[in-house]
C-alpha cells in the first residue's frame, strides 16, 4: 500500500516520473513513464542516454539534463522529446531534484508546458 501510495505523490501533476543514479541508469519509472516510452522499458539495461537517443532529445538539451544530473544540482530544463507508440513530439519541461538520501540518486520528473 505505502509503495502505491509514495508513486502516486511523487507523479502526481506530471506527465511521467523517474529516479536516476548518476551515472545514468535509471532504476524507477513509473506507469506513466511506461506508456510514454515503451521501448526503454522493454530494454534489459535502462539508461538516460538511451531515453534521450531513442526518443529524439536535441543533443543541447540532452547534454544539460546529463550536466545536472551528474552535478547533483536542481534544475528544470525543456526539451522536445518524442513520445508514445505512435512519436508524438512533446514540450516537456523537466524536473531535476536530488536525493539526499541515499545520496547519488535524483528524482526526475517531466510536465507538459
Amino acid at each position: 500500500f505505502l509503495n502505491a501510495l509514495f508513486a502516486s505523490a511523487l507523479g502526481a501533476g506530471h506527465k511521467f516520473c523517474m529516479i536516476a543514479k548518476q551515472d545514468g541508469n535509471i532504476v524507477y519509472l513509473d506507469r506513466s513513464f511506461q506508456q510514454m516510452f515503451p521501448e526503454i522499458v522493454e530494454k534489459p539495461k535502462r539508461l538516460l542516454d538511451n531515453l534521450m537517443i531513442t526518443y529524439r532529445v536535441p543533443e543541447a538539451q540532452a547534454q544539460k539534463i546529463m550536466q545536472a544530473i551528474k552535478l547533483d544540482t536542481e534544475s528544470t530544463i525543456n526539451i522536445q522529446i518524442e513520445g508514445g507508440k505512435d512519436r508524438t513530439v512533446h514540450s516537456i519541461a523537466m524536473h531535476i531534484e536530488p536525493i539526499l538520501r541515499p545520496s547519488g540518486f535524483c528524482l526526475i520528473r517531466g510536465r507538459v508546458v
